[in-house]
């Protein structure tokens, strides 16, 4: 009997696992609390996500879809306040921090080749009411939400940026960017703020500058010690006086100082390429590619069938893991920040859109091994009207937000068409 019985155990556990290694979820509990329509059939203008942004203090999520603002209440899903701009402008990008939201405003339809005026608007947290409206002379660049410093909101346009008033809304000053002389320069550089302090590499020079905000002050030029930096050189992260630099087969990590604590070097044979596109979320810039000592890239291998993938890599000692991928397109979901990979409780999650069959795909990786370890399709349908030009919506998205407090903890995921609220109790 005993026998017998331990046989059916082992045959009952063996069945399990069989079912977890084809499912892939059964051991997550990964449920739907409650979902909210963004886009239906009634409308007819670009409607897509960008960024969203947790205020778990006071229960809300803020949800910014290009043409219309959301404010929902976490707990049920139920709508807020909606502001809605599809007449006349979109949302370029908005910015949260303790009380306060602004939002930066293009027009609907707008032109690379042809100058337009941009607007900077505060809005009232609790109704959506929008408190003051600050109008920018016509530019080739939208205006950029770049950081709030005491009483002053420093948005950036161009080469110049500006010091509006928080509670009015008029320019208290006004700033050069150190070594910039033109938009282009500026929207092509790669760039971050950290404790209060401004970091651009500079390709020509190849170098890293430093500035004290607001104004850009004290700035210094970061230079790197024996070693030839190549080319296609770009600023990937900075945190605890280190500086991370990726190009397409080079991680290079180095300190303040100028020394080179990592060169990791790819083979001639291998094409790696990073994300260095930084999100700023709650006055927090970040690279939603990086996590601990870990950075996200897309590879491709020249041999005698190429290969693609994405992969991981440690910069501080130099270990990687490849994920061959079946599907080309996840390798480039992987790293493309307008698709917004997310890394959190080391699992990375994806959005995989399938416009075909009208349905979207969430796949989570074990992190930073990349073992596949669920999807999850949901039914959507997307916007086909593009009546904004994406060269102006060139920031990174942001479609995840995590939700960490006493009463919930979850993951709110921002689809083409409509907002989830997902518990993920078991990943912690």
């Amino acid at each position: 009997m005993a026998r017998i019985c331990s046989k059916v155990l082992i045959l009952l556990l063996l069945s399990l696992f069989i079912l977890f290694s084809l499912s892939g979820c059964s051991e997550y509990s990964f449920k739907k609390v409650w979902e909210i329509k963004v886009l239906d059939s009634a409308d007819k203008e670009n409607v897509f996500p960008m960024k969203v942004i947790p205020d778990a203090i006071n229960n809300r999520i803020y949800a910014n879809y290009a043409s219309k603002l959301l404010c929902i209440n976490i707990s049920n899903g139920s709508k807020i306040w909606e502001l809605d701009v599809s007449k006349e402008k979109a949302i370029f990008d908005f910015i949260f921090s303790g009380s306060d939201l602004y939002v930066s405003l293009i027009p609907k339809k707008v032109n690379s080749e042809e100058q337009f005026i941009s607007n900077i608007a505060k809005l009232n947290t609790q109704t959506g009411e929008i408190l003051w409206n600050k109008e920018f002379p016509k530019s080739y660049s939208p205006i950029f939400l770049f950081y709030i410093f005491e009483n002053e909101l420093i948005v950036a346009r161009e080469a110049k940026s500006y010091a509006l008033n928080r509670l009015n809304g008029n320019i208290m000053n006004e700033y050069s960017f150190p070594y910039v002389t033109s938009h282009t320069e500026t929207a092509q550089s790669s760039w971050t703020i950290y404790n209060e302090m401004f970091y651009r590499y500079l390709p020509i020079s190849k170098t890293v500058i430093r500035a004290k905000l607001p104004d850009f002050s004290s700035v210094e030029n970061l230079r790197f010690k024996n070693i030839i930096l190549p080319d296609d050189l770009h600023l990937t992260h900075v945190r605890d006086d280190k500086i991370l630099l990726t190009s397409f087969n080079n991680v290079i990590l180095g300190s303040e100082e100028g020394e080179i604590l990592k060169n990791i070097k790819f083979d001639d044979n291998c094409t790696v390429e990073f994300n260095s596109r930084f999100v700023n979320l709650n006055n927090d810039y970040i690279n939603p590619t990086v996590y601990k000592d870990f950075i996200l890239g897309k590879y491709i291998m020249f041999g005698k069938e190429i290969e693609e993938g994405f992969l991981t890599v440690n910069f501080e000692n130099g270990d990687s893991v490849k994920k061959k991928s079946e599907d080309a397109q996840l390798g480039e979901i992987a790293i493309n920040a307008k698709n917004s990979p997310f890394i959190w409780k080391d699992t990375l999650f994806l959005i995989y859109e399938d416009k075909i069959k009208d349905s979207s795909v969430l796949l989570a990786y074990s992190f930073p091994d990349l073992n596949l370890l669920f999807t999850l399709e949901e039914n959507t349908k997307f916007s086909n009207n593009k009546t904004i030009n994406e060269i102006h919506i060139s920031d990174p998205h942001y479609l995840f937000a995590p939700i960490e407090s006493n009463q919930l903890n979850g993951l709110v995921v921002t689809y083409s068409d409509r907002i989830i609220f997902y518990t993920v109790d078991s990943i912690y």
